[in-house]
């Protein structure tokens, strides 16, 4: 049924921290999420390598509480991430694009088990 986030793992979070606690942070990453994908994009048109860097950081880290640290999405994410470390252009558009698609996925996932789960 999901493609990228991992329901086992997140249900292992939902125990951590309790219902309440995850449905407010999802909510908060709902908040941000567009915002935020729109300053990664507007970061990789200018070819900003320190801004790539600083944004997708922190997405990469919201999506590991949601999603297996070993699945392509990460393992891409981290890639887009180090090629604004080692500002390196080549391939950036490509990588940004698999990224933008699979993290709209990702996010249209856990929306959807957020709203199973609140049921």
């Amino acid at each position: 049924m999901y493609k990228i986030i991992d329901p086992v793992l997140i249900n292992q979070r939902i125990e951590e921290w309790e219902a309440e606690l995850f449905i407010d942070i999802f909510n908060l990453f709902k908040e941000s999420y567009y915002e935020k994908m729109e300053q990664i994009a507007e970061v990789v048109r200018k070819r900003d390598f320190k801004g790539i860097k600083e944004k997708v950081h922190p997405m990469k880290s919201n999506f590991k509480y949601f999603c297996n640290n070993t699945c392509e999405f990460i393992e891409k994410t981290q890639e887009l991430e180090n090629k604004g470390d080692r500002k390196e252009s080549e391939g950036l558009d490509q990588l940004h694009d698999y990224f933008a698609k699979n993290a709209d996925l990702a996010f249209n996932e856990l929306e959807q088990f957020v709203k199973e789960f609140s049921k």
